[in-house]
């Protein structure tokens, strides 16, 4: 998660440091808002993976919880309604 926020703040930083150069704004000016965004271009990464991954966890454990409440019968892969109607034998 480290690596993520480090390369989102970076990334915050040189998109603002570029734009503002570009539009000719004043360096300490532009310095200052790219500090201040890749704080929080790294913060939003890290909110955001966090979100992520409890999504993940959270479907792998209802996954899990799923599988355990109904064990599937050994043998039993497919319900009755399931099976294919036998076909008469034409000679």
């Amino acid at each position: 998660m480290r690596y993520i926020m480090s390369m989102a703040g970076a990334a915050g930083f040189a998109l603002v440091f570029g734009v503002g150069l570009w539009r000719g704004n004043p360096p300490s000016v532009v310095l200052l808002g790219a500090l201040f965004s890749a704080v929080g271009f790294g913060l939003f990464a890290r909110l955001w993976m966090g979100l992520v991954l409890q999504g993940l966890e959270d479907s792998l454990l209802t996954k899990q919880i799923s599988t355990e409440s109904a064990p599937e019968k050994s043998g039993e892969k497919f319900l009755p309604s399931d099976t294919p109607e036998p076909v008469p034998n034409e000679q």
